[in-house]
């Protein structure tokens, strides 16, 4: 169901399984669960984490792209997947070091929450990007975006 296939891909993103992970993949077709955002969300997870950005990328872009993935879905509860996908994603590039990859779909994202900005804030601080965590945190708040603990520990180093 939708809560057991998101358990089981975490548990092959957190050991590596990558050859479970694709089968659990085939089972959430067979059964039709792509369609759900939560099994979504950690099915391109697991393959960002056991680092096949290309299958997750593909995903992402084709679910990203479909419309009316479920008509009983309401329109917010869509809009927050595609927030944590987005995130999902970002959060990928930023382990594999290509901060232009990410800062590109973090541009393009059509919303923002404050995760989203979190990642890339801490992604720079944390690979000494200091200018760029310093610039992009006034960004958000030029954006009215509040910050969170998160936020203000991530920038802490590029400020101190």
């Amino acid at each position: 169901n939708r809560f057991t296939f998101p358990s089981a891909l975490k548990a092959c993103a957190r050991t590596g399984r990558l050859e479970e992970g694709k089968q659990i993949h085939g089972m959430v077709l067979k059964y039709g669960f792509l369609s759900d955002e939560f099994v979504l969300s950690n099915l391109v997870r697991m393959y960002v984490i056991c680092g096949v950005m290309n299958d997750g990328y593909i995903l992402f872009n084709a679910s990203v792209g479909m419309e009316n993935l479920n008509e009983m879905n309401l329109e917010k509860r869509r809009e927050e997947g595609n927030v944590v996908l987005w995130n999902v994603m970002i959060d990928g590039y930023i382990r594999l070091g290509d901060f232009k990859a990410a800062r590109q779909l973090f541009d393009k994202m059509p919303q923002r929450s404050v995760v989203s900005w979190n990642s890339m804030i801490s992604g720079y601080a944390q690979n000494g990007l200091f200018k760029e965590a310093i610039e992009l945190f006034r960004d958000m708040q030029m954006a009215d975006k509040c910050p969170n603990y998160v936020t203000l520990v991530s920038v802490l180093p590029a400020i101190s």
